[in-house]
């Protein structure tokens, strides 16, 4: 079952009011838009509000990333105060989305609202964060779902958001072409946000290959320590020696690369590098940690797609750096 598209919500407001309102803020900048739509907030008037902000918004496109937060609060209590759904309160459309798409759901729109700076923002987490506990626990879930599937308020709520979604096809109007315009320029500022990141992970790990390749043509054979072995000069032996310097040489590269690296956030996304110490432990013995780096070295080579968490930890990108190395 599918819940109608949130534009119904919509449909029901003082349109004489909102035309009103929208023609005095065709006079004025995309501050002072931001400005009144927290003003309408605080006196309740969310509706007056979200378009207010949804006026910023187009005004001004390069302050997206702002306005949408604003926006997204506004929306999250118009919908909690009007329908009292804990599906549409997460934007979920779908009542039988598995929990992989309400977990991605929910911390994006959680991640939105934890960085907006309204007067709603507060308030707005905490329905969301309800929504969550309820929609996230199986069991709690299904009594919800029982519950929810068979109230009379809801299966209205289905019919009268057909209705005037129909009606809208048929009349279109200004104001709803307020809305979808408002939502376009959200769903393309995500779709760039996350074409960014992707840029900025390319460029780190180009970094850090450049980095390594500087490192490999300081470190000369020459310096490389005598090795020296108790047992007898067999070609066995003479093995387990080169692959013990290979791994010691691994680890050699590792720490010069640790010590030159002046890891920064790239400016498209600012990425925090952080060490994780619980990434990658040592042992008090060199032979235990060499086979550690050894098993790490292949884990590594199995991935074939870098992910987000790979590279915020520069643990992760420096295992990238030796998997270079055994190549």
């Amino acid at each position: 079952m599918l819940l109608p598209p949130m534009e119904y919500l919509f449909n029901d407001i003082d349109h004489e009011a909102l035309k009103s309102l929208l023609g005095k803020l065709s006079k004025e900048d995309d501050e002072f838009c931001k400005n009144k739509a927290e003003e309408l907030y605080k006196q309740q008037n969310i509706d007056m509000a979200i378009y207010s902000i949804g006026s910023a918004l187009v005004k001004n496109p390069k302050r997206i990333q702002t306005f949408q937060t604003y926006y997204k609060a506004y929306v999250v209590h118009k919908i909690a105060y009007k329908v009292n759904n804990w599906y549409a309160v997460l934007g979920i459309q779908d009542l039988t989305a598995g929990f992989d798409d309400i977990n991605k759901q929910y911390n994006r729109l959680a991640s939105a609202i934890r960085s907006c700076p309204s007067v709603a923002a507060e308030s707005a987490l905490r329905l969301v964060n309800a929504a969550w506990e309820v929609l996230s626990q199986p069991k709690i879930r299904e009594a919800y779902d029982k519950q929810l599937f068979s109230s009379t308020e809801f299966l209205e709520m289905i019919s009268r958001g057909r209705l005037m979604e129909l009606e809208a096809i048929l009349e279109p109007s200004t104001i709803a072409d307020l809305y979808s315009t408002i939502a376009s320029l959200i769903k393309e500022s995500d779709s760039n946000t996350a074409k960014l990141i992707k840029e900025s992970e390319e460029r780190q790990l180009s970094s850090f290959r450049a980095k390594l390749s500087k490192i490999r043509e300081e470190m000369k054979v020459g310096d490389r320590p005598a090795k020296k072995s108790t047992e007898d000069n067999s070609g066995t032996s003479k093995q387990k020696n080169d692959k013990v310097y290979e791994e010691d040489l691994n680890g050699e590269i590792l720490c010069k690369l640790v010590e030159k690296s002046d890891v920064q956030g790239d400016d498209a996304s600012n990425w925090k590098m952080e060490n994780n110490d619980d990434a990658h432990k040592h042992s008090s013995d060199p032979m235990t940690d060499a086979l550690a780096d050894s098993k790490m070295i292949e884990d590594v080579d199995k991935q074939t797609i870098l992910n987000e968490t790979e590279l915020k930890e520069i643990n992760k990108c420096v295992d990238l750096c030796i998997e270079e190395i055994v190549q």
